[in-house]
């Protein structure tokens, strides 16, 4: 910025030059906006010597400060827009699963009106439909909540034994369906109760469990809890789900835990499913 003090449209020199030593004194220099003698307002950055005298260079990075600046604007409003997303997804999802609830509560009493055969298997076709929305809805919205930081973690007695049993009953009859052994058991060393989430836990377990099975056209699916590693006076407790279907590709590891990311969109429609396993 090659301009003399006489440009500096400032009205106290004496107290700039006095500001500006101080600036340049500070560790890396400093930035600030002044105003030349022609209106425009521009950023300088002020530098110091080594052994802290006062060093007359001033850099114009006017240019980088409004580009910084816009790429601040623009991150803001994409995380604006990311917020506003989120909650329509959330509404949108919350008036969907009302009505559906309705339909699944009546076709829950039909079931028992006495039909036919044949409508008795129309009405169980309805049943899993509306369960198979209800648990994508119910994803989507764990997954708003998720991404607007609006998930709270209870921490209450979790029986062990209890969860796994629940998990592996919820997922026996499908992997029966497909001839899959389903095995679930607690390590004998591990302790019987634990505090943490049980929704959540439940959550998370059901989800690997279900892709187990999905993903599983042969073999076997297990789930075991086990402790892990001592923790000061606690201990890591370690959840396995095992089994002997398609597994990940190396190179799809590296975006596991991605916000959202299929490994192989083929596979998606091989075994169902749309992705939401909130990893």
């Amino acid at each position: 910025m090659a301009r003399g003090l006489r440009d500096i449209g400032d009205a106290d020199p004496q107290a700039w030059v006095g500001a500006e030593i101080a600036r340049a004194r500070a560790p890396g220099g400093a930035e600030s906006e002044i105003a030349l003698i022609d209106g425009r307002r521009v950023w300088k950055r002020t530098l110091a010597t080594a052994t802290g005298e006062t060093l007359a260079l001033r850099i114009d990075v006017t240019d980088r400060v409004l580009r910084e600046a816009e790429l601040a604007q623009t991150r803001d409003k994409a995380l604006a827009a990311s917020r506003a997303k989120s909650e329509f997804i959330s509404v949108m999802s919350h008036e969907l699963r009302t009505p559906l609830n309705g339909v699944l509560g009546f076709a829950g009493i039909l079931a028992f009106s006495g039909l036919s055969d044949e409508q008795k298997k129309h009405v169980d076709r309805i049943t899993e439909s509306g369960g198979l929305l209800l648990t994508l809805l119910n994803d989507i919205l764990d997954a708003a909540a998720l991404e607007a930081d609006r998930v709270t973690l209870e921490a209450a007695p979790v029986r062990l034994a209890d969860l796994v049993a629940e998990v592996a009953r919820v997922h026996r009859a499908a992997a029966e369906a497909k001839g899959l052994a389903l095995t679930a058991d607690v390590a004998a060393d591990a302790p019987e109760t634990v505090t943490g989430d049980a929704a959540r836990l439940r959550q998370i377990l059901a989800n690997l469990m279900g892709n187990a099975v999905k993903f599983t056209e042969s073999g076997a699916v297990s789930l075991r809890v086990r402790p892990g590693r001592a923790r000061g006076a606690g201990v890591e407790i370690v959840y396995e789900v095992r089994d002997t279907g398609v597994g990940i590709a190396p190179e799809a590891m590296a975006t596991l835990f991605d916000a959202y990311a299929q490994a192989d969109s083929s596979m998606t429609r091989r075994f169902g499913g749309v992705g939401l396993g909130l990893t």
